[in-house]
């Protein structure tokens, strides 16, 4: 538990150094596609929406994002903020690669009235804070001044808060558009 106090802590204080550096901020909106695990390949079950903040600082060469998504499939609706910093490489004046980690708080509401927080019972405490998935980030973007457009993946892994694994989970993929606009 006190590693998971340490990288929380972490997390909150690389948001912070970002937050205070701020040298631009993007809002968005856009849609995700997430794989459903088949064997067969990649199905297409779970798609959604998203409004995505995005604070870049230090030059534009760091980023964090805190995706707010909905999605849905044939029997549940899920609800999720996904945080993450990224660092955002310059490949020329108008194209960035994004590379970095997140985490995940996810609510979902089943066909049958019942409630999860990240895949356990409806409680926000601790419990629930440890459940949150670790991810990897990769995203590409092409930034026309005052807009841009973003495709990005997330990747789960197999680890948690409470019991980290750095191990990806291929089958919980996601892959999403993103249309940004800059505020400031």
């Amino acid at each position: 538990m006190a590693g998971t106090r340490r990288l929380a802590a972490i997390l909150v204080l690389l948001a912070s150094a970002a937050l205070a550096s701020a040298s631009s901020f993007q809002f968005g909106t856009g849609a995700y596609f997430e794989s459903s695990g088949d064997v067969e390949g990649f199905d297409l079950c779970i798609w959604g929406l998203k409004l995505e903040p995005r604070i870049s600082s230090f030059g534009d060469w760091f980023a964090f994002e805190a995706p707010l998504t909905m999605g849905f499939d044939e029997d549940l609706v899920e609800f999720a903020v996904r945080p993450a910093m990224l660092l955002s490489i310059p490949l020329a004046d108008s194209i960035r690669i994004d590379a970095g980690l997140g985490t995940e708080m996810q609510i979902s509401l089943h066909t049958d009235n019942t409630w999860e927080v990240n895949d356990g019972p409806y409680v926000l405490t601790g419990e629930a804070f440890g459940r949150m998935t670790l991810d990897y980030r990769i995203g590409f973007m092409l930034d026309f001044g005052d807009v841009a457009m973003r495709v990005a993946t997330r990747l789960p892994t197999s680890g948690t808060f409470t019991d980290i694994d750095m191990t990806p989970d291929w089958d919980e993929g996601e892959v999403g558009a993103s249309l940004l606009v800059d505020i400031v």
